[in-house]
């Protein structure tokens, strides 16, 4: 087997939904087609969350990091966007591979449904919605590198 293609098959994608108190995690498979996994991770500050990401960039073969980007819902800017900017650059001195913004408007909302429809109570897994709010930002991406709408 070609080395190059061995190479491939170990990069991931990491999509981030950030957040003051918790970040969500969601990461590719090695061939970056699917979400494999998603966490949720406490923080105690900005730097934190910045250092905490960058270790799973290391740990987890990261190559690219999709970043939720908060809008207001008429697609202005919001303190929170500001926020996940100011992180962005935090971040971008302790990794060297591409950080991309992605509209995460929605997200949370869309997180909350799905655990209704699985009949779990919102209020008992907060924690989830952060890391299913991180699989939707990354799924979104996968779908728009293979141009599907499903």
């Amino acid at each position: 087997m070609p080395s190059g293609l061995l190479i491939y098959l170990r990069m991931r994608v990491m999509a981030i939904d950030f957040g003051t108190k918790k970040i969500g995690l969601a990461f590719t498979d090695p061939t970056v087609s699917f979400v494999s996994r998603t966490m949720t991770l406490r923080v105690k500050s900005d730097k934190d969350a910045a250092q905490k990401a960058a270790e799973f960039v290391n740990s987890e073969e990261v190559h690219k990091i999709i970043l939720g980007y908060p809008l207001n819902d008429d697609g202005t800017k919001s303190q929170m966007t500001e926020k996940v900017e100011d992180f962005r650059k935090r971040l971008a001195k302790l990794v060297e591979i591409e950080i991309e913004y992605s509209d995460e408007r929605y997200t949370s909302e869309e997180a909350e449904k799905y655990l209704h429809q699985a009949g779990k109570s919102i209020k008992g897994n907060k924690d989830r919605i952060d890391s299913i709010s991180a699989a939707l930002i990354l799924n979104d991406y996968l779908q728009e590198q293979t141009g599907s709408t499903t």
